[in-house]
């Protein structure tokens, strides 16, 4: 990257921001103009599931070294997409966003939200003061099409030194039951190439896929696979040449983690031979 030389964690928390302040609407899939689309309900609805960690009490020794190296690849795995801040921030865009109550204007076959939050209200609340600053511009648009509905996210204001004018930040799918979808990321300098790409699909709560790849900038990607099934989770945590895979039973307490081709295990916490 060239001018934009800012890390990537602002930027993402930037975006995702942006596409969780449409978590506010109507519902309605309709593309009459008198039934618009509900906008996204959640920005992630598939995320890598780490309470099942948070609620262990395991030592951090020899003995369960497995275990604890599964656990620290699971929270990487899962801190390419919480990043810092996010939910307090999401809260105080959403408080923003409910006191407009505004409704999207229907033009060229899209419905269209916009928006101005003043800089003032998230320097007050404490929120992105190194990141933005002046009043923040957002549009979204939603394009019903077979199955689902297409958007886009452009953005007006200040990210750091530079001002982007009416830029494409966000473009992605929805189904119409938000069951599946996909959200692109871009930056100004990135030309077509989105900086990171999510994409997931559920057939329950508890039974899902999802993948994550960032562009940190450079020859350097990182690409998360994640599926879940009730208890059972497997992930696949891709940096540059290095492949990492690991799986965790939250029923058995047991798991194991594989790097280039060489297998370890744990059972109820503690080292294991593998079965």
């Amino acid at each position: 990257m060239n001018r934009y030389t800012f890390s990537l964690p602002p930027l993402i928390l930037l975006c995702c921001i942006i596409l969780v302040v449409t978590g506010c609407s109507d519902s309605g899939t309709s593309a009459e103009q008198d039934d618009p689309p509900s906008l996204p309900s959640q920005l992630t609805p598939a995320m890598i599931d780490l309470s099942y960690f948070a609620g262990q009490n395991v030592p951090n020794d020899e003995n369960h070294m497995v275990y604890k190296t599964v656990e620290a690849i699971a929270v990487a795995g899962g801190g390419l997409m919480q990043v810092g801040g996010l939910l307090n921030t999401a809260d105080a865009f959403l408080l923003f966003m409910k006191s407009t109550n505004q409704r999207p204007e229907f033009s060229n076959g899209s419905w269209v939200w916009s928006v101005t939050v003043p800089f003032g209200f998230m320097k007050d609340a404490g929120y992105m003061q190194n990141v933005t600053q002046g009043e923040i511009t957002v549009s979204i648009s939603a394009k019903p099409v077979t199955g689902g509905i297409e958007w886009e996210i452009r953005y007006t204001g200040l990210i750091g030194d530079d001002f982007l004018d009416d830029f494409g930040l966000i473009r992605g799918f929805t189904s119409d039951d938000e069951m599946s979808g996909e959200w692109n990321f871009y930056l100004p300098d990135g030309g077509n190439n989105p900086i990171m790409v999510y994409t997931w699909e559920k057939t329950s709560l508890t039974d899902f896929t999802m993948t994550m790849i960032a562009a940190y900038g450079g020859d350097t990607v990182t690409t998360v696979e994640y599926e879940k099934s009730g208890s059972e989770n497997w992930m696949t945590f891709i940096e540059g040449s290095d492949i990492t895979k690991v799986y965790w039973n939250e029923s058995t307490h047991s798991g194991w983690i594989e790097q280039q081709g060489q297998r370890v295990c744990y059972e109820n916490f503690q080292n294991a031979a593998c079965s």
